[in-house]
């Protein structure tokens, strides 16, 4: 795990990681996918993510299965893994999805990461899962989960608590601006001592000219971009330069990584992930010159 104490100068390092959901409906989805993990793999990210989906519609299919798909692309990635929405997914499926791919991920030279969240409770609905707590639990109790690290995404009051006591990282969800991330930061860290880690996502839209990056993103916000949930504070826009300080500013309120998610779909996200990269350093000592 990259530590912020390491920092050379006022330069945070930090791990630059890459998220995505588990869901395609067309033959550009599935080559996004395919060049998320090759992009993670050839330019130093520090994990690999697979995110929370819920749903049961056709183009939905398994982070787990999906990881499995992938795991020769991401060959070198320090840390692989995925989330699973605990109230959606009964506990012995997750544990046998977590058998599998972790063995398969330590196999490959690389730590799982098992994570999990609350998810959404769809109205009228039965719940096959369990709770957060029995969750964690029942992974502890797994041989596999010794190599592997236990994260839990959380975002409110008695979450964070949570998450603080019994997870190895803190996710923090990608729609807050900094000053709210660093209160939230703050109540997990009390509940947890020095022991837990904090990760953070961010999603994105760089352009070599900054300002078309900028207007973009404030369409997709007059669009209502994920629910309405983002602003321009958590929504990362600008030159490939502009961006990484971005991201850095964050890590600087204490975060270990910044999991980072391109805004846009299909193949022009599969370009901007690529760009982002194109323009981190891995020690994570600052973005090269943008020219």
């Amino acid at each position: 795990m990259i530590s912020l104490s390491d920092n050379i100068g006022d330069e945070p390092k930090f791990g630059l990681g890459v998220s995505f959901s588990p869901a395609w409906s067309s033959e550009s989805d599935v080559e996004q996918t395919l060049m998320a993990a090759r992009t993670a793999s050839r330019c130093g990210a520090s994990l690999f993510l697979a995110g929370d989906k819920p749903g049961g519609a056709d183009e939905v299919r398994s982070n787990a299965v999906i990881l499995g798909w992938l795991l020769n692309e991401l060959i070198g990635v320090p840390r692989i893994g995925f989330l699973h929405l605990v109230r959606q997914s009964p506990v012995d499926v997750m544990l046998a999805q977590l058998r599998t791919m972790g063995e398969l991920i330590v196999r490959q030279g690389s730590t799982p990461i098992f994570g999990v969240m609350r998810g959404r409770e769809p109205a009228m609905a039965d719940l096959p899962g369990s709770s957060v707590e029995e969750a964690v639990d029942a992974i502890r109790a797994e041989r596999c989960s010794a190599d592997a690290e236990v994260w839990v995404a959380a975002e409110y009051g008695p979450a964070l608590e949570r998450a603080g006591r019994i997870a190895d990282v803190w996710l923090a969800n990608g729609y807050y601006d900094p000053e709210s991330l660093a209160g939230q930061l703050r109540r997990v860290e009390a509940a947890a001592g020095s022991r837990v880690r904090a990760a953070v996502r961010r999603d994105f839209v760089v352009d070599e000219v900054g300002g078309r990056a900028h207007q973009r993103v404030r369409d997709l916000l007059a669009n209502g971009y994920r629910n309405g949930k983002f602003t321009t504070e958590s929504l990362v826009a600008g030159g490939p330069g502009e961006c990484i300080e971005r991201l850095a500013e964050v890590a600087r309120l204490g975060f270990a990584d910044v999991v980072v998610r391109p805004a846009l779909d299909g193949p022009e996200g599969s370009e901007q992930l690529q760009m982002l990269f194109e323009h981190w350093t891995p020690a994570g000592s600052g973005a090269r010159v943008d020219r």
